[in-house]
């Protein structure tokens, strides 16, 4: 968790190479969080998309956290691009948090509920909803992504800023 508390995606992908694929150990949901948190804390939110979606094909179900970083991911995702594709994509994991909103804390649907506010609002009028406004989870506002001065709706600005 130290990696993922640091932002060091690098540092985090070679110890679960190291022990999923070295020892063998089968992750949790609490694994899959911590490598996706430090992706996200890096500014890379399609790979914490990814890797929820790695944690779904595995057979595991999303605990709150997980899926509070899910919706936060494919929030950004969606304003980036404003395509149909991805707001289908965030529909999709908003509908799998509102399904266990009662094992969430009060804190997590509050977050949620402001996302879905925040992607109504992209919807309606993209222009009027800053980058700063996407960032509603606290691990994005604590990201390399609160320094990024640019991305406005619908440029396709994490195609340039991921790696």
């Amino acid at each position: 968790n130290f990696a993922g508390e640091h932002g060091d995606w690098q540092h985090a992908e070679d110890l679960w190479e190291r022990l999923v694929y070295g020892f063998k150990v089968a992750p949790n949901a609490l694994a899959y969080g911590a490598r996706a948190k430090s992706h996200m804390l890096a500014g890379r939110p399609a790979h914490v998309a990814r890797i929820f979606e790695d944690m779904l094909s595995s057979g595991l179900d999303p605990d709150a956290h997980v899926s509070e970083s899910q919706c936060q991911a494919r929030l950004i995702m969606y304003h980036s691009s404003l395509e149909q594709g991805d707001l289908n994509r965030l529909n999709v994991v908003f509908g799998r948090a509102d399904k266990i909103k009662g094992k969430s804390s009060t804190w997590q649907n509050n977050t949620r509920d402001r996302m879905k506010d925040v992607a109504s609002r992209l919807q309606r009028s993209p222009k009027t909803v800053s980058f700063g406004d996407v960032l509603v989870e606290w691990k994005a506002q604590r990201s390399i992504m609160s320094k990024w001065l640019d991305g406005s709706a619908g440029t396709n600005y994490l195609a340039h800023k991921q790696g």
